[in-house]
């Protein structure tokens, strides 16, 4: 079993309703969402969701899809290193599927791990990185008071975060399992099993924000199963209104660290 420090230092001054909280976090508290940074990003369009633009919006007000491309690269690096077979799934695979990217308005990444993930390990490379792995329902993920791009992300003046419907807007991890039973690949919180063959072997056909990402053989049957005949299109994306927004936000009081 892994063993780790859960205080780390902070690289931010937390305000004093969050100092208790977050200085001192308890790995172990079952659906602690308050442990999660308060991060209050803008809606951007899909070519500002890039990672990089975190440096250029100002701080504090980072493009959502840029800090869920952050907690999507990360959770992908840690799938290589422990070598499992896990893969995007549900809205993340259809927002690469789209347009090669995160589809702006939404709130997490979901990425599925086999069942019998050893998740005190994944939890302890998670928190080593500036990351938060919790259990739900499901478990989810998110930034941490520690993790070294607080700074341009720490919503100070938000509420700490509570998963209330997940109205919080602290973009997060949606980690969910699969297993095997009778041919089928069996998705926790899935409308249906699909056909082991639609699924595996995994390939890298599919690319977010120029990231190939590991993906599903047949992508379409996993939309007809969970979005019906609709998918092609978003109808809650009005993107030239998100391109504006954004462009007019890096425009405004942007910050740049040098290195």
């Amino acid at each position: 079993m892994f063993i780790y420090s859960r205080r780390r230092k902070v690289p931010i001054q937390l305000s004093e309703e969050h100092y208790s909280v977050l200085s001192s976090p308890d790995l172990a508290n079952v659906g602690a969402w308050k442990y999660c940074l308060p991060i209050n990003p803008q809606q951007c369009g899909s070519s500002r969701g890039i990672k990089r633009t975190i440096f250029e919006t100002p701080a504090t007000r980072p493009c959502r899809s840029a800090v869920l491309h952050v907690l999507l690269e990360n959770i992908l690096e840690v799938i290589s290193e422990l070598n499992l077979p896990a893969f995007p799934y549900f809205g993340t695979v259809l927002g690469a599927w789209r347009d090669e990217g995160i589809i702006p308005h939404t709130r997490d990444i979901d990425v599925i791990f086999p069942a019998d993930t050893d998740w005190d390990r994944v939890k302890a490379i998670m928190w080593q990185r500036g990351f938060y792995v919790f259990d739900d329902y499901i478990r989810r993920a998110c930034f941490a008071a520690h993790h070294p791009l607080a700074p341009l992300l720490y919503s100070k003046n938000s509420k700490l975060v509570d998963d209330g419907g997940h109205s919080h807007g602290t973009p997060y991890l949606d980690l969910y399992s699969w297993e095997e039973k009778q041919s089928k690949i069996v998705i926790q919180t899935a409308a249906e099993a699909l056909p082991k063959h639609h699924i595996f072997p995994l390939n890298c056909h599919e690319k977010i924000l120029g990231m190939s990402i590991p993906s599903i053989v047949y992508p379409e049957a996993l939309f007809h199963s969970e979005y019906g005949t609709t998918y092609t299109k978003d109808p809650d994306l009005q993107l030239a209104q998100c391109e504006s927004y954004c462009d007019y936000q890096l425009l405004k009081n942007t910050t740049i660290l040098q290195f």
